[in-house]
């Protein structure tokens, strides 16, 4: 047709239409990778927001805070930038040793409260307070290191660690893979998980042995239990916590 119409010849209306022909696939690829790109920009924006201490050769060991018995939320307020949703003022006191509870419908700002109480957001006013003292500005890593969590959109690492980054307790790892019931669908080897192909009821069980690996003073779940069956039920669960 080009060669009709006076365009090209023979020849280079070949080169441009094989050009095009490999091209397609390439082209196809990247249009393809788009919104993987997209996604991953927003988690890096995501991660960026928690103000996470930049990386060190000898990164040195946080220092917990050793013997502290209350937590408090003092008029602690926090709203979002990209939309009018905020929570607070938050007043609320926690006691070291105590089971507590969030209840709320969806959108209530459960999870934003979460995130406030472990220091993965920082409250635009108000203030975290241990034991009557504040959390000042140098100190969220050492905050930070109280809490293991389970958040909704969990993500499983392949690897148990107990405290301070040291191989788990594998007394502790074989009492709770018998009460998830997952001694048989886990495969460990040397502290390393193998298969991680698991259903999200299974993934989510399998992030609370991570974190109950860490031995770290506070747990937050949050709506952990929502994809567990029967076998493995909340009341179960928080009873044999609490035995």
């Amino acid at each position: 047709m080009a060669n009709s119409l006076g365009w090209a010849d023979t020849n280079v209306a070949a080169t441009y239409s094989l050009t095009l022909l490999f091209l397609r696939t390439p082209l196809l690829s990247a249009v393809g990778a788009l919104p993987t790109l997209l996604a991953a920009q927003v988690a890096f924006n995501k991660l960026n927001k928690f103000a996470l201490a930049p990386y060190k050769p000898d990164f040195p060991q946080p220092k917990a805070f050793p013997g502290w018995q209350t937590l408090e939320l003092r008029n602690v307020v926090f709203h979002y930038q990209d939309n009018a949703f905020s929570v607070g003022p938050i007043n609320l006191t926690i006691h070291r040793g105590e089971l507590l509870f969030l209840i709320g419908g969806n959108g209530s700002g459960k999870s934003t409260l979460a995130m406030l109480l472990t220091g993965l957001y920082q409250p635009q006013s108000g203030a975290i307070l241990l034991d009557g003292q504040p959390i000042t500005a140098g100190q969220p890593e050492d905050y930070r290191k109280l809490f293991s969590a389970v958040f909704t959109d969990v993500w499983l690492f392949d690897r148990l660690l107990g405290p301070q980054g040291k191989p788990a307790n594998p007394a502790l790892v074989d009492k709770w893979l018998e009460h998830l019931k997952m001694t048989h669908k886990l495969e460990l080897n040397d502290g390393r998980i193998l298969n991680l192909n698991l259903s999200k009821g299974q993934k989510k069980r399998i992030a609370l042995l991570l974190a109950l690996a860490e031995e770290r003073d506070i747990i937050l779940l949050d709506e952990w239990a929502a994809d567990q069956d029967p076998r493995i039920s909340a009341g179960s669960f928080i009873r044999y916590c609490c035995r």
